[in-house]
């Protein structure tokens, strides 16, 4: 079950999260979620696609890639749950340097487009530092 799994608002405190081996969920849009865990064969790497984020043909898109590119995908799996939530599943090597290539692939394999890890590194002010305030 991944109700549990701590959720991360950046890809770079999920990724951090995942380097640290702790279970993990980041939702890089509404529908959309990406989920680090444990499971039977050791770590996992979930991309959770919920219904009404999957547009007409993505399974076979996927399929269609998964198979030009088998070599690449090799260990993906593909499924749809009880609920139509559409689940690609990577299982993950335990060394942790090439987990960005493999969040790069599953996202390519499910035809969405990974948002920029540079813009989670963007500095923002924090409250009352930097910034105007009314005097008195």
């Amino acid at each position: 079950m991944t109700d549990d799994i701590a959720v991360f608002e950046t890809i770079t405190a999920f990724m951090a999260a995942m380097n640290r081996h702790e279970a993990a969920r980041w939702s890089p849009q509404s529908g959309v979620d990406l989920v680090f865990q444990y499971g039977d064969t050791g770590r996992e790497l979930m991309l959770q696609i919920q219904p009404g984020q999957q547009y007409p043909g993505m399974v076979r898109g996927i399929l269609g890639r998964r198979h030009q590119q088998a070599a690449e995908c090799d260990g993906c799996h593909l499924c749809l749950n009880g609920s139509d939530v559409l689940i690609l599943w990577w299982p993950l090597p335990p060394a942790p340097d090439t987990y960005p290539q493999v969040i790069e692939r599953v996202f390519e394999l499910a035809g969405l487009t990974l948002p920029p890890v540079s813009a989670d590194r963007a500095v923002r002010p924090r409250a009352g530092i930097g910034m105007a305030r009314p005097l008195g």
